[in-house]
């Protein structure tokens, strides 16, 4: 409008000087000057009469002159602007005549359109009174297009403010400082930090910089000044501390604002609140790589850490980890007995109790339902680990309080160091089992380190556990039975199964001979289930045979690997399961087993009462059970040790009081492996019920014991002269 204004001071001073001017005579003496301006020029009285117009009126307005002149002036007006026109020309006759005025008005074009015109006017004065005031004077111009732009803009503006204001972010323009300063924030900064726009913007001691987590500050400020030194935009994902101390995580994407030259002006961008999106995509990781039970990582997180720590510490000989894998002992006898969901909640409180003795480096992982990895980067010696081993057991026996029920278990532990040298983990792993293997094999609640000879022994179990598998496939595992008779009157009473192994190169082994060897494999329940099939089926073959009502059927028992909870309850449920009727059943067990008195062979031998199978206690006599524990012990039957009748001399006290004791008792007492007249003579002059041996009969086969069962007496004659 500074050119209207100027044009209309010139109009003011050249047209309108301090004279009365009225119609014909104004028109006369400025028509041509007038005519040439853009703008319209009128002339009212003081009743707002208009009583001169330029020719541009017609242009303007539409009417005509000559029908404009004489009529007032507001009837041009629009009707809701009228009354303010009408105060505003009473107000002109007040003012000095050097007082110029401007104002607005919508007027009404004579096509009914609305026009915006704006006046600038001033007092017309008399032409030798210039102190009196006669009308007023002054220029139109047509404003409408420049007011309808204001309009739009302002409507555009209110839209883009509405739109801004609803947007689920934060739009900002802020400087490029470590501060972060705000030039400006849009509403939705409350609702993403809880501040209102006029608490950031400008604010020195409430930054945007002080609401983003330390963490992340400098991380952010480096990733967007990369950004702007390449001028490009940046999209930053970051955590925010909001006025309520609530973490959030949020996504920027913003850009710089530069000058023609290049100067960096400003920052502008908006800041989305993806919280939401972070913890789910946070629980989709977990459930990918996290047990659901124990919280602790999975398998497949265990194997990447393990992976990357062997890397990590390869080639480093004063930098060591360690690798343990642990399992709780006679987990399936806690499934058996308090179920799955209390088990679970077992297992899920061990992984607690492990992460609250080890170092926050370490790595504790739930690799299957009752095994635990052990990655432990702090100690590095054998001696600190073992002092964190011991740290770990101390825990897992303590008792469980699960729904007021008190539940102990123990652990079982393998480690490895990775000094020994290690360029893979599945080396690391196969050794750490190994030595897993070990420690449950030695009755578990216990740990051991792997050493190379453990390797040795391994490799040569391998090789064992092929050819046992080799040999039941091929069918080269059979079942013999040895005879057992009452020594009273030489009957037959008993049939004792012995699992015999028809070797390719060292002939006929008997169990005694070979299950040690092959008791750390994980085929010593398999083979006795085997075994057992074997030996069921010959069963079934003798019910139709006379006297066999009378037979009892020993179940000879190797391996001290099989008298877990797990193995006893499989080997017991699948004698019951075959055995017939008709026969009664017993179990030989080692002397050395029951002398431990753990609780997995407590709950056995209970478990084993229960359902009237009868228990041998073997090679009583030449270990660590004592004589007075038999008094504590629910054992039927005792088979002395070989070696005691064997080395007997003096009469053979000790034999004595061993026979006096168990009948005293209410057992009975076997004498095993009779090989020789004296033997059997010694047996009986003891009072032993029974005996068995290779005098007697060595281990027959099925069809052998077809025959005798079918001609018992035919036992009778070698026992009676002997």
């Amino acid at each position: 409008m500074g050119a209207l204004g100027s044009l209309v001071g010139k109009l003011k001073r050249s047209l309108l000087p301090r004279t009365r001017i009225v119609g014909n005579d104004f028109q006369l003496a400025y028509r041509d000057r007038i005519g040439s301006l853009r703008q319209a020029t009128f002339q009212t009285d003081l009743q707002g009469v208009l009583t001169f117009l330029s020719p541009n009126w017609v242009q303007l307005m539409g009417f005509s002159v000559d029908a404009s002149i004489g009529t007032p002036a507001v009837d041009y007006v629009h009707p809701k602007d009228r009354d303010r026109c009408r105060e505003y020309i009473a107000s002109l006759t007040k003012r000095t005549p050097e007082e110029e005025c401007v104002t607005t008005l919508r007027c009404l074009h004579k096509d009914g359109g609305l026009r915006w015109i704006e006046l600038h006017v001033r007092p017309a004065v008399a032409k030798h009174e210039s102190h009196l005031i006669v009308g007023v004077v002054g220029a139109l111009s047509d404003i409408t297009g420049q007011v309808r732009d204001e309009q739009l803009e302002r409507a555009s503006h209110r839209a883009l403010e509405t739109l801004v204001s609803h947007l689920p972010c934060m739009v900002y323009r802020g400087r490029n400082d470590q501060d972060r300063t705000m030039d400006y924030v849009s509403t939705g900064s409350l609702e993403l930090t809880g501040y209102q726009p006029e608490d950031i913007i400008n604010n020195r001691s409430r930054t945007y910089a002080r609401l983003i987590h330390t963490y992340d500050r400098q991380r952010i400020w480096n990733e967007a000044q990369t950004a702007l030194g390449e001028n490009r935009s940046f999209d930053l994902e970051y955590r925010i501390i909001t006025r309520q101390g609530e973490e959030k995580w949020v996504w920027e994407r913003g850009k710089g604002i530069f000058s023609i030259s290049g100067e960096l002006l400003a920052l502008e961008g908006y800041i989305i609140d993806i919280t939401r999106n972070k913890l789910a995509e946070q629980r989709s990781r977990r459930r990918l790589l996290y047990d659901p039970d124990t919280g602790l990582p999975n398998v497949a997180l265990f194997m990447d850490r393990l992976e990357c720590t062997v890397r990590r510490f390869a080639g480093y000989s004063d930098r060591s980890f360690s690798l343990g894998l642990m399992e709780l002992d006679r987990f399936a006898e806690l499934q058996a007995k308090y179920g799955a969901a209390i088990t679970d909640r077992v297992v899920a409180e061990t992984g607690r109790r492990l992460l609250e003795v080890l170092d926050p480096d370490a790595t504790v992982s739930r690799l299957s339902e009752s095994r635990f990895g052990l990655l432990l980067e702090q100690p590095s010696d054998l001696k600190a680990t073992r002092k964190v081993v011991r740290q770990i057991q101390e825990q897992v026996l303590l008792p469980f309080m699960i729904d007021d029920v008190e539940i102990y278990t123990t652990a079982s532990i393998g480690l490895v160091l990775s000094s020994t040298g290690y360029e893979n983990r599945e080396n690391m792993l196969r050794d750490a089992n190994t030595a897993l293997s070990r420690a449950k094999a030695l009755g578990g609640a216990r740990y051991e380190v792997f050493e190379l000879h453990l390797h040795a022994k391994a490799t040569a179990q391998a090789q064992i556990e092929r050819e046992i598998k080799d040999a039941m496939s091929n069918r080269d595992m059979v079942v013999y039975w040895q005879p057992i008779i009452a020594l009273a009157s030489g009957n037959l009473v008993g049939l004792e199964a012995r699992l015999a192994w028809r070797h390719p190169r060292r002939g006929m082994l008997f169990a005694e001979h070979f299950v040690p060897s092959a008791e750390d494999t994980q085929l010593i329940l398999p083979l006795w289930e085997y075994m057992l099939s074997e030996a069921c089926e010959h069963m079934r073959t003798w019910q139709s045979l006379p006297g066999f009502d009378d037979i009892g059927i020993n179940i000879e028992i190797f391996g001290r690997t099989l008298f877990d909870a797990d193995s006893i309850l499989r080997l017991g449920e699948r004698l019951l399961e075959s055995k017939p009727q008709s026969f009664s059943l017993a179990i030989g067990i080692p002397e050395d087993v029951l002398a431990e008195k753990t609780g997995a062979i407590q709950h056995m031998v209970a478990w084993l009462q229960t359902r009237k199978i009868r228990l041998i206690l073997d090679s009583f006599g030449a270990g660590p059970f004592s004589l007075s524990a038999l008094r504590h012990t629910p054992i039927d039957m005792i088979r002395i040790d070989p070696a005691l009748i064997k080395e007997c001399k003096d009469g053979g006290p000790f034999i004595q009081a061993i026979v006096v004791l168990a009948h005293d008792l209410g057992m009975t007492v076997i004498a095993d492996r009779i090989s020789t007249d004296r033997e059997l003579s010694m047996a009986r002059r003891h009072n032993i019920d029974f005996a068995q041996g290779d005098l007697i009969s060595p281990p027959i086969n099925n069809n052998k014991v077809t025959s005798l069962l079918s001609h018992p007496q035919l036992m009778v004659p070698t026992v009676v002269t002997t």
